[in-house]
Formats: structure tokens, C-alpha cells, sequence
């Protein structure tokens, strides 16, 4: 019998050890990932397709790694060396996080950035699997407390990674990213100092196998080190192999668990099946749950009324609500259980995947009530937090049980792996999903600027906007295939091609920082002419699209007039196109169009194209005005401010064509963060529909799935051989 004959409320006293000591490595965890989006967009940058890109690459390797882990522990360190060793690795790579804003090298930055990521990958690989495998260790294999027991420790989870936003995402938000993510290193080492005291509770439970020489745990140390090293490579030069080689691996590994569960007699091998089976339908759910890191996230910053909340700050409601409902989980599966009315595994699977799915339907309902501004109410995206919860309470903990109930003993470890795995396979799925969301191609450009706290007044800067081509040596051949332009960009071959910048004349930024957002009101208006130059040899045709992606990304525009249409025919009222036949001399055209929003007939645009008809392929963008006045409230201790200071609206090619933004005087208090940093973004009234479209498709998966699922069912009980 593995029962401590100790108990608190039932369950043995070393689960309430490792209740805290998981809290604080959760705590951790979900500290930098709370950040860790926003850091992305914010600080460094990037657009939303680069950095959904590393996130997901960042927490697949997170739940790919536990599979090793599992195997490692198993085999050579046992589970309690697993966790400790994992620890220690998590907490450097908290610090490493924490570096980057120390110094100036934008270099140096992204170097600390990649290798703090790796460190958190190789660190949880050996903690995560290894933790719930202990608590595993602490009821035997049919005692009915067990689904109970992994309830309460959920809880433990649940209780770090509701700390974790409100801590470290306000203080991250607020008051700097390394104050953030240092707090989240410090959380790490109060986990392993709670793992470390209570390691006399535990007994002789996850020990390392005694046959094991000593050489082999330090191999397996040193690996790690090797381990962290290799992630880093792969992350900075091979990033774009992360998620094929993912799926792969996890192809690879499930099928390994079915040859290899042919090596078991038939209710061993059944029941292995039936993990398989849950397995993929784990995947179905944490590919559209996990969206909360991602879209979802952009989502609340973009289109919710947050109401001076900061976005982070919103990944508190999962687990909060988990605190408030897993009690009442964890008595009502107990309470059935009692009376042999328990809901089988593979029916809660299926609860699970339905309620994810009326989760993202409450975001679409929200939509349909969207103000003038394109924000939703608050009140939508709680509900849709509740459901996804309430969801994810029929699915994790019953998983974790469920692998701990039906795995065979000697492959325990492995198995939990792949369990973990599977979570990795979902959040590659899950990045895929959220590029649909990226709106990348409807970016504008903006210089992004943050004031110091409780500063008032006027600073000044200078930003340029260029254009950038790469052409074919000795040629006018200019390359417009976007992945041609990315790989070119990256390692230019000079031999062959030339990269040309065009700029436009240098744009004075006036950033009046006021005393509140009242008195901006009115002040920040964006232009309603849009101008696009374009370029087109003599008797040659051109192409134009009066629909253009920026002002338009989702077709909702209720007409398109034209107003001045020399040389231009429509070519397909219904995508919107014009051709315009150039004449057989030098000259420069305008043809002008009238663009009126769906539903808004007072908001009318006006798009010209400028045409210039000669020999030459080369033209510079213009700026329309030379001097912008921008207006924006003051930021204090408790609510961060940053000014978006849209410069392509000031500048022709509006579309933001092969258009970049320099910064080429700061001014005086930190333009841009440190650097010549940009933020990209849209209108909410045009993200809205984005999210919209993706999410409602995510409604309609989730209901065939859930039908799916009850069909299997019966089968699935049948191989678990009535263990539910």
C-alpha cells in the first residue's frame, strides 16, 4: 500500500508539499508566459505572425521536453532528482529572462532572450512530467481518492498561475519586463526550497532506481546543459524547423507507445489504447483552449473594454475560477463515484471539447454587440474564461489521473511524457490556428513611445519612412515574392543583388503629453485621404485595387465610388479592381475613389492613386505633412500609457507597401524603448472581424468533435475495462 497513514482532509499529508511547491514553480511559469506575447510585440517589436511564431515554438518545446524527461527519470534520476535539477534550470532561465533590459544592444537583448527560453524548456522538461508522477506515487492504482487528490493539486497549480498574472504581469506592464520576470525566477526558487524541506514526507517514493551508477545521472546533468545549448541554436537559426520537426517527434512517439503496446497482455494494451485515443482528443482541446496565450490575448488588447486593465492581468480569470470551481469538481466526481454514477473519462473528454467551443461562441456573441469603437464588453470575455475553465476541469486533472491509473508501472514516466506531449502537439496546432488571426498583412506602422511616470509636457522627435527593394544586378528587375525578399533580406548576395532604400523627407514627431485623456479628445484625427503612388511603363497596363487591404481588411466596405477615373476601367465590380492603360508619354495621373464603411455612411474616405507613367522604376515615398502634433494622457504608477504615433498615415503609399518606419532622433525621454523600435497595429473596428471569423469557425469544430466523441465513447470504456 502507497497510503500515508497521515492524512489532511483525507488525502496524505506530503500532496498538500507538493501542492506549494508546484504553486510556486506555476507561479513562475505563468508569471513569464503572461508577459511573454506582449513582451514580444511591445519591446521588441515584432509583428503578430514572428511573434506568434516563437511562442508557440517557445511552449511546444515546453510540453515536447517532458516526454525525455519522463524517460530520464524513469530510467536513471528518479523522479525527486528530475524535479530538483528542473528547477534549477527554470530559475536561471527566469534571470537570463530578466537581463535583456539592462542593456543596450539590441543583439545582446535577443541573445538573453533565446537562451533564458531554453533554459525554461530543458528545465521543465525535467520538472513537469516527474511532479505529477509523484503525486501518482501517493495512492495506489484503484483507490477512489485519487481523482480527488489530483483535483487538489490541480488547485496548487491553479493557485500560482492566478497569482502569476496579477504579480508579475502588473509589475512586468508597469514598472519594466525584467522586474516581471525576475519576480518569476524568485517564485521558482521558493518552489524548490518548499520541494527541497519536504523531501522526508515523501519517503522512499520517486527515489532513482538503485542499480544506476552515479556517472549516469552526471551524464544526464551535463546533457541538460548540452540540452539548453542546442535549443538555443535551433530557436536563433533553425526556428522554422520547431514545428515540423514537433509534429515528427510526436508522431513518432505516439507510434512507439502503439508498437510497443503490443508487448502487454490485453488489458494492458487496451487500456493503452484508450490513452492514445484520449490523447488526440487532448490535442482537439488544448489546440483551441491554449488560444488564450496567443489570440485571445491580442484579442483583450485590441478589441475588449478592458477598462484600464492591463491585458496580462486577464489570464488570472482561468485559474482563478479553477480555485473557485475545482472544490466543487473534485466533491461532485468523489460524491458520483460514491454513488457508481461517475461520468466516464472519455464523457467528460467530450464535456470539455464542447464547453471550449461555447467558450469562443460567447467571444462571437460579444462581437455582435460591439461598440463604435470595436470594443466588446468585458463581461463576454469572462463568460468565455468560465466556460473554457469549467471545460478544462472535466479534462486535465481526470487526464492526469487517468494516465497515472492505466499506465503500466515500469512505463509510467514515458507514457506521462507523451501525455504531456500531446499538449505540445496541441500547441503547434494551436500557433497554426492563431496565425489566422495574425493580422500582419493590415498592419500599419507607428512609432511606439512611453513616457515617464507623472511626466507633462512636449518631446520631440524625428522618424523617416522608406521604401526597400531588392533588385537584380544590371537590371530594373525588381523581386516581389515576400519569401524571396525574406531569405534575400537575411544573407544578401551581393553578387547578384542590390538593396536599395528610398527614403522620404525626415517627419518631426510633437508628443504632447497632457494630464489626461480628456484633453486628447478630438486632437489625434487620422487623415481621411489616403494617396498609394504607383508606377507603370508606357502603353503598359496596371492593375489597381480599390479595396485596398489597410483601410478595408474585411470586405466590409458598402461602396466604392468613383469620383475621378482617368484612363481606368472596372475590371471586376466584385473584387473590386480597376486597369489602368497607360498612355505612350511621361506623365503623372490621379484616379480618386469614394469609400464608405458598412452600416457608418458618414465615414467616408477618400483613396487616390497617384500614377507616374515614365521609364524609370525607382519612386519615393513623400511625406504629405513634415511636422505631426500627437496627443496623449500621462502614464502613472497603476495604468501604463503608450502612444501609437501612426506615421504611414502621414506619408504616401499608405498601404504601407514595402514601407519602413526609422527612428532617427529619440528625443528626450525614451522614444521608442531604448531603440528604433516599432509597434505594429490596427484599427479595432477592423480586428474585430479577424477575430470574429476565426473564432466562430472554432465554435463549429468543437460541435463536430464533441459528436465524434460520443460516438467512441463505448469503445473507450470498453478498453479502460470499466475503469472510469
Amino acid at each position: 500500500m502507497n497510503t500515508d497513514k497521515a492524512t489532511i482532509s483525507g488525502h496524505p499529508k506530503s500532496l498538500y508539499m507538493l501542492f506549494f511547491a508546484e504553486m510556486w514553480e506555476r507561479f513562475s511559469f505563468y508569471g513569464m508566459k503572461a508577459l511573454l506575447l506582449l513582451f514580444m510585440i511591445k519591446e521588441f517589436g515584432f509583428q503578430d505572425g514572428q511573434a506568434y511564431g516563437i511562442y508557440t515554438a517557445y511552449v511546444s518545446l515546453v510540453y515536447a521536453t517532458p516526454f525525455i524527461g519522463g524517460i530520464l527519470a524513469d530510467k536513471i534520476i528518479g523522479y525527486r532528482k528530475a524535479v530538483i535539477f528542473g528547477a534549477i534550470l527554470m530559475a536561471i532561465g527566469h534571470f537570463v529572462m530578466a537581463f535583456p533590459d539592462y542593456t543596450e544592444s539590441e543583439s545582446l537583448k535577443h541573445t538573453f532572450f533565446y537562451i533564458a527560453l531554453s533554459f525554461l524548456i530543458i528545465g521543465n522538461g525535467f520538472f513537469k512530467p516527474n511532479m505529477s508522477n509523484i503525486v501518482g506515487t501517493l495512492y495506489d492504482a484503484n483507490d477512489p481518492r485519487k481523482d480527488a487528490g489530483f483535483s487538489i493539486f490541480y488547485m496548487g497549480i491553479n493557485l500560482g498561475a492566478f497569482l502569476a498574472p496579477l504579480v508579475c504581469g502588473t509589475v512586468g506592464e508597469v514598472y519594466g519586463w525584467s522586474y516581471g520576470f525576475g519576480l518569476a525566477g524568485i517564485g521558482m526558487l521558493a518552489g524548490l526550497v518548499v520541494f527541497g524541506l519536504g523531501q522526508k514526507s515523501l519517503g522512499n517514493r520517486g527515489l532513482a532506481p538503485s542499480n544506476v551508477a552515479l556517472i549516469q545521472h552526471v551524464y544526464v546533468y551535463v546533457g541538460g546543459f548540452i540540452g539548453v545549448a542546442l535549443v538555443t541554436l535551433l530557436i536563433v537559426y533553425k526556428n522554422e524547423l520547431i514545428e515540423s520537426g514537433l509534429f515528427y517527434f510526436g508522431a513518432a512517439a505516439i507510434s512507439y507507445l502503439l508498437v510497443k503496446s503490443f508487448q502487454y497482455e490485453k488489458i494492458e494494451k487496451e487500456r493503452l489504447w484508450a490513452i492514445l485515443l484520449l490523447v488526440i482528443l487532448s490535442i482537439v482541446f488544448w489546440t483551441f483552449f491554449e488560444q488564450a496565450g496567443t489570440s485571445i490575448t491580442l484579442f483583450t488588447e485590441r478589441n475588449v473594454d478592458r477598462l484600464g486593465i492591463p491585458s496580462s492581468l486577464f489570464l488570472s480569470l482561468n485559474p482563478l475560477f479553477i480555485l473557485l470551481l475545482a472544490p466543487f469538481f473534485s466533491r461532485l466526481w468523489t460524491s458520483l463515484g460514491a454513488k457508481g454514477k461517475d461520468i466516464s473519462t472519455p464523457m467528460k473528454f467530450a464535456i470539455a471539447i464542447l464547453q471550449v467551443g461555447l467558450g469562443f461562441l460567447a467571444f462571437v456573441v460579444g462581437a455582435a454587440f460591439v461598440n463604435d469603437q470595436g470594443m466588446v464588453s468585458i463581461i463576454w470575455l469572462v463568460l468565455g474564461y468560465l466556460l473554457h475553465t469549467t471545460g478544462e476541469l472535466c479534462l486535465s486533472p481526470i487526464g492526469l489521473s487517468m494516465v497515472t491509473k492505466l499506465a503500466p508501472v515500469k512505463i509510467a514516466g514515458m507514457v506521462m511524457g507523451i501525455w504531456l506531449l500531446s499538449s505540445s502537439l496541441a500547441q503547434n496546432l494551436a500557433g497554426v490556428v492563431a496565425k489566422y488571426t495574425s493580422t500582419d498583412g493590415y498592419m500599419e506602422k507607428a512609432v511606439k513611445y512611453l513616457p515617464i511616470t507623472n511626466f507633462v509636457g512636449t518631446d520631440v522627435a524625428v522618424a523617416k519612412v522608406y521604401e526597400e527593394k531588392i533588385m537584380v544586378k544590371g537590371t530594373t528587375t525588381i523581386i516581389t515574392d515576400e519569401k524571396i525578399i525574406e531569405a534575400q533580406l537575411e544573407n544578401l548576395d551581393t553578387t547578384k543583388y542590390a538593396l536599395q532604400k528610398n527614403y522620404t523627407t525626415p517627419i518631426t514627431i510633437n508628443i504632447h503629453v497632457v494630464e489626461n485623456e480628456e484633453q486628447c479628445d478630438g486632437k489625434n484625427p487620422r487623415p481621411a485621404e489616403y494617396t498609394i503612388r504607383k508606377h507603370v511603363n508606357y502603353g503598359e497596363k496596371l492593375e489597381l485595387n480599390t479595396r485596398p487591404i489597410h483601410l478595408d481588411p474585411t470586405g466590409e466596405l458598402k461602396d466604392i465610388q468613383a469620383l475621378q477615373q482617368p484612363y481606368t476601367t472596372i475590371a471586376d465590380k466584385t473584387l473590386d479592381k480597376a486597369l489602368f492603360q497607360a498612355p505612350m508619354q511621361d506623365t503623372v495621373v490621379q484616379a480618386t475613389w469614394q469609400l464608405a464603411d458598412k452600416g457608418k455612411e458618414s465615414n467616408k474616405d477618400i483613396l487616390k492613386y497617384e500614377i507616374t507613367v515614365d521609364k524609370e522604376l525607382n519612386h519615393t515615398p513623400v511625406a504629405l505633412t513634415d511636422i505631426i502634433d500627437y496627443y496623449m494622457p500621462k502614464k502613472t504608477a497603476f495604468a501604463s500609457t503608450e502612444g501609437l504615433v501612426n506615421i504611414l498615415d502621414y506619408v504616401k503609399d499608405a498601404d504601407g507597401d514595402n514601407l519602413k518606419v526609422e527612428v532617427v532622433d529619440k528625443g528626450k525621454i525614451g522614444l521608442a524603448k531604448k531603440g528604433n523600435t516599432l509597434n505594429s497595429f490596427v484599427d479595432a473596428t477592423k480586428t474585430i472581424h479577424i477575430y470574429t471569423k476565426v473564432f466562430w469557425i472554432i465554435a463549429i469544430c468543437t460541435v463536430v468533435v464533441f459528436l465524434f466523441a460520443l460516438v467512441i465513447t463505448p469503445l473507450i470504456k470498453k478498453w479502460m475495462n470499466g475503469v472510469n
